[in-house]
């Protein structure tokens, strides 16, 4: 989701970085690591604050997210293309499942924001349905099994090296997003089958 539907990285950073100061925890760029990309925010906000000598708790995970609803309802350009129509259009022909990192609460702070219903997803797996992140396949093979899919048959859309070695090693075909990496990054640590600029693109590889 965050990455592929919906440009949620500056917005998760400002809303982490304005809530830990309220725990007394200076973010400073330096903090920031794309291996926290596609790993949830446990690991996000977690590494953002280990630097700190402070104790990460899941408190600071609910603030961020707090802030972060806050800030991407007042978000423009936020959208990569008309992804409410590009979902619906989809839907007529797949079977779409939603796989996440994030808590449910994150999920359902961008759906709105797309400006769909829960309801147009077959099913939604979100961090707190796994016990295993990204590089591992648990999310994608979750969600290949709920949406009564074989994973041979299944394509993971996704923005971040991890999430691509995750689809490659659950048998599914994988398309790359260049939004976070770009397509030469992706191909050398994940070499996906397919890539793309944005989700735009993505009726074309289907077709």
């Amino acid at each position: 989701m965050d990455g592929v539907l919906i440009d949620s990285e500056k917005i998760m950073l400002d809303a982490a970085v304005d809530s830990l100061k309220e725990y007394g925890i200076e973010i400073l760029p330096e903090d920031f690591n794309f291996d926290y990309v596609g790993g949830g925010e446990d690991r996000f906000i977690g590494g953002l604050v280990k630097n700190h000598g402070v104790e990460y708790i899941p408190e600071m995970k609910a603030l961020a997210y707090e802030y972060y609803g806050r800030y991407l309802a007042k978000a423009e350009n936020v959208l990569y293309c008309d992804e409410k129509n590009l979902l619906l259009s989809l839907k007529n022909r797949y079977r779409i499942a939603l796989c996440s990192a994030a808590d449910l609460v994150k999920v359902r702070h961008n759906i709105n924001k797309i400006g769909v219903e829960e309801g147009l997803f077959d099913c939604i797996i979100t961090g707190s349905d796994v016990t295993k992140f990204k590089p591992d396949p648990e999310v994608f093979l979750k969600a290949a099994e709920r949406i009564n899919v074989p994973p041979e048959n299944c394509l993971v859309v996704e923005d971040s090296v991890n999430g691509i070695k995750a689809a490659k090693s659950g048998g599914m075909f994988s398309c790359g997003v260049t939004t976070s990496f770009t397509a030469d990054e992706l191909r050398r640590e994940a070499a996906p089958d397919k890539i793309i600029s944005t989700v735009a693109e993505l009726e074309k590889v289907l077709n």
